[in-house]
Order: C-alpha cells, then structure tokens, then sequence
C-alpha cells in the first residue's frame, strides 16, 4: 500500500523592515476563522485554532512531536486508576486582572463533567472525566470515570476562560469579548477578521504588538496577498507555488498534518490482491519518493504505518517499504 504523511498548513513568511512601523504588526490570511467566534471550546483543528491558542490557555500543551508538555500546569501525578493530581504554576492571571488558579480551572472542567458542556466541540476529550477539585490555589484534582493514561494529552485541548465573565455574558456573548490568560487580548473578533493586542502583563510575554487572523478563502487571493504585503504569513498554500513564492522573496515551509494517506484496493478471495507478497509487490513497484519530489515538494515522506508521530500508538521502529 501506498502511505504518506500529507501537509495540511504551509506556512509562508514575508518579512519586512521594522522601520516602517514602529508597532510590530503581524498578519495571517487563513482559509477561515471560526464560526463561533471567541468560544475557547469551540475548534481544535489548525488554522481556525490559532486566535484561541493567542487569548487562552490549557493546563498542558502538546510540542511539534506531538509530546505533551507542561503548560499552565508545571506537573502532574497519576494517583491512583481514577485519580490525577495537577500542580499549577503560580501567579498567572487572566487578562482583566483575576487569578488563573485551581479554582477556576475546577471551573471549567466541570462544565464538561456536569453535562452543561456537551454541546462543545471539544466535550469529547474530556467525555470520561467525572469531576474537578481544587484542593488549593495551586493544586487540582481530577477524576474520571474510567482509567485514562492519556488524559495529560487530551485535556490539553481545553482553553481556559475567565470563569466570572464567563458566567456573567454566557456563552455566546463571551465569545464576542473573549477573556483569557493568553499573550494577547481580543479587540475585535468577527466572521472575517480577528485583531488581538498585546497582554503585556501576560505570563507568556508575546513577541509582536498586535496580531491580526484575516480570512481569505481562495487560496490564490491568500498567495497574491502575500506577494504584495498584505499579509505576512499565509496559511494552507500549494507546494506547486514555491518557486513563485521564493521569486517573490517568501519562504514556504512545511508542517505535518498527523494524518496518513493511503491507497487501498478492494479484493475477492480469488483475487490476486488477497495475497500479501502481491501487496508488498505493488507497494515496491510505486516509486513513493519521486511522487514526494515531483507533485509535492519533498514537503512530506513515506509511511509505513496508519499512526503519525502525534498518535497514541506510533511505533518509531516500523519502517516504509521502499
């Protein structure tokens, strides 16, 4: 069988002398933003995620390799089959001055335990999870239904609001005037556009002065954006557009999907396919890497498993057939 991981996001950067303006703007053209605005729970799929991932935070992050790594967390401790113990980094606030502690991560995970969360995109991660405690400040208590090693992975898809403003404007309202831990405050978040300013009294100090996600469906409207400044990043662009780009003084580079794509063939009992070394040989006669020079821009590489990098269950020593 044929295997390869795909790209989904190619990123292409601009970049331009900061004398131009002395604030230090970024700007991203992606294919959308999300539909429900500044929900924190509301996406968990790239580039939609990116303005959330700017505002809010979660108690664990997962790197490029897909490890999971302490984030508003700083460690955490299976106790027992049902019981996790996470320890919270101290003095971090929400972005209109309240504490992002325990309690208010306790908060937002028993939206989702009590069921009033079901509704969520992201309700799945966390469907086995019975309750959230805060035993102090600093520490909080988990329990789910069921034995779940991977729960440091899952939860890492929960953003964190502001509890008290999130009580107060409810659900939709709050996603018009998100409020977050994050590195940057919303300032304007609609259908078409997002402009996030500088949380300058964020934990995770940001590196530009405000940072605008636009929405630029058509990817050659996002590519001639980039080619004239308007934007300086684009997201989810061809590979068949990287001499253009790089004639334009761009660079493009590359971000695994963490998915694979096969090629399968349907076979009866009778059919040559049914047989393994058949199989092997048609998988030995696709030149994979050529087809990953040639069409794709050596942006990804041949696989020989269904499971990524970012997957439970990848096993490193399997190799592709080649």
């Amino acid at each position: 069988m044929f295997k390869s991981i795909f790209i989904l996001l190619n990123f292409l950067i601009l970049f331009y002398p900061s004398e131009i303006n002395a604030e230090k703007i970024l700007r991203i053209g992606v294919v959308s933003v999300p539909q429900d605005l500044g929900n924190p729970y509301g996406t968990i799929t790239m580039p939609t995620i990116l303005a959330s991932l700017g505002v809010f935070d979660s108690l664990t992050s997962l790197d490029k390799n897909g490890n999971v790594k302490p984030w508003v967390a700083e460690k955490w401790e299976y106790l027992d089959k049902f019981t996790w113990h996470f320890k919270i980094k101290p003095n971090i606030k929400f972005s209109n001055g309240k504490k992002l502690n325990a309690f208010a991560i306790a908060e937002s995970i028993n939206y989702f335990a009590s069921g009033e969360g079901l509704v969520e995109v992201v309700a799945q991660l966390v469907n086995d999870v019975e309750s959230a405690r805060a035993i102090n400040n600093n520490l909080l208590e988990i329990k789910t239904k069921k034995p779940n090693i991977l729960l440091p992975r899952r939860i890492s898809g929960i953003r964190i609001p502001e509890p008290s403003q999130w009580k107060k404007l409810g659900r939709k309202e709050f996603s018009r005037k998100p409020i977050g831990s994050g590195s940057f405050v919303s300032i304007k978040w609609s259908s078409s556009k997002i402009i996030l300013i500088a949380n300058k009294s964020s934990w995770r100090p940001p590196k530009v002065d405000r940072l605008e996600i636009i929405a630029i469906p058509e990817i050659t409207s996002r590519l001639q954006a980039l080619i004239t400044g308007a934007i300086d990043i684009a997201i989810d662009i061809s590979a068949d557009d990287k001499t253009l780009i790089e004639k334009s003084n761009a660079h493009l580079n590359f971000r695994p999907s963490g998915r694979v794509q096969l090629l399968t063939f349907l076979s009866t009992a009778r059919s040559p396919v049914s047989k393994i070394m058949v199989r092997q040989a048609l998988n030995y006669a696709v030149n994979k890497e050529r087809i990953i020079e040639l069409l794709l821009g050596n942006s990804t590489k041949p696989s020989g498993q269904a499971a990524v990098k970012a997957s439970f269950g990848y096993n490193p020593k399997i190799k592709p057939l080649l």
